[in-house]
């Protein structure tokens, strides 16, 4: 006749078995596709895009400036007219220094 199994058995059994799952979850998390180094190139993504955004709204703020500036400052439209036209008053003399190559 069959003996009943030996619970300790059956418990190191089920401990085992929970071990090496446990274990093959943390092998797939580290190595896996979708695992640490996906994880790590996202996160890498992610600081990229909003260093990029802070530099982009640095830029919008300085347009809105320069924008209400020449809506409101008569001196600033005809400083950036002179610049964009290169046009200049009279009695006023511009040179014009072109940048260093690097």
């Amino acid at each position: 006749m069959l003996s009943s199994p030996n619970p300790a058995l059956i418990r190191r059994i089920s401990y085992s078995t929970f071990a090496l799952i446990a274990l093959a979850f943390v092998l797939l998390f580290f190595k896996g596709p979708q695992g640490l180094p996906a994880f790590q190139a996202k996160w890498a993504h992610v600081q990229a895009t909003e260093k990029s955004n802070a530099a982009l709204k640095q830029e919008i703020e300085a347009m809105r400036e320069k924008n209400y500036l020449l809506r409101t400052d008569q001196e600033a439209i005809r400083v950036a007219i002179r610049e964009e036209l290169g046009k200049q008053s009279k009695g006023e003399v511009t040179y014009k220094v072109e940048k260093p190559k690097p």
